[in-house]
């Protein structure tokens, strides 16, 4: 019994408590933003522990096991920001031998991305009187970030130019006007944002030029004698 006893006290001191600082590559970050995560893993006694980390955010894994290195470091696979919010990201050790396990709990916080708006016109440099429209794209500012929704109201002057226009497939197109009176306009795109990506406002210059006339003179008659009335036309 003795030597059961015994046995047990030096499994029990051989086993090296541990403890984990878990940090992010950036927090908080934007959605899309490619991001990792890394453990520091000490030992009580200052050796560098043996073991893997298995790293998961909102309960779901990220990837495989990784192996702590020589510098009691695991570091997880890359992979793109969540959905905007709070996450919860664990990093728990899974001890070989002699060392016991351990884990750690941080908040990943998570904003709406940036977009990169473009807003063309059919024709920059219109006539009076002619119809033109105006495109928007939007692209995530993030690359590899998902496509922006949501929907774009287009301005000319500060007045409303028709209703909202849902985005799809990144563009939103608008009416189109032609009672743009000669000079310069002011057109705007204003981008309402989604649950991913911000608000946003882009805008361009739309020159209406005057029509262009040509005149003629004709004479009636042709031929004259001094002091005929004449029709000038």
């Amino acid at each position: 019994t003795s030597e059961g006893v015994n046995h047990s006290v030096i499994e029990g001191a051989a086993v090296v408590p541990t403890s984990v600082d878990l940090s992010s590559s950036e927090n908080p970050t934007t959605y899309g933003r490619l991001i990792s995560f890394s453990a520091d893993v000490n030992a009580e006694n200052g050796s560098t522990p043996a073991g893997t980390v298995q790293f998961s955010v909102d309960g779901t894994d990220i990837g495989d096991p990784v192996t702590v290195n020589g510098d009691g470091v695991a570091t997880s696979a890359l992979l793109a920001a969540p959905e905007p919010g709070d996450h919860t990201v664990i990093a728990s050790f899974q001890a070989e031998a002699g060392y016991a396990g351990s884990g750690a709990i941080i908040t990943q916080t998570v904003t709406d991305a940036g977009v990169v708006l473009d807003l063309g016109s059919s024709d920059v440099n219109s006539d009076y009187g002619q119809s033109v429209h105006f495109t928007t794209h939007g692209a995530a500012a993030q690359a590899g970030a998902a496509m922006p929704t949501g929907f774009v109201q287009f301005r000319v002057d500060g007045s409303d130019l028709g209703d909202a226009v849902e985005v799809q497939d990144g563009a939103a197109v608008s009416p189109a006007i032609s009672d743009l009176a000669p000079g310069a306009h002011q057109v705007t795109a204003l981008y309402s944002g989604d649950t991913h990506f911000e608000s946003d406002q882009t805008t361009l210059t739309q020159n209406v030029a005057k029509i262009g006339t040509t005149t003629g003179l004709g004479v009636s008659p042709t031929s004259s004698t001094y002091g005929d009335p004449l029709d000038l036309t």
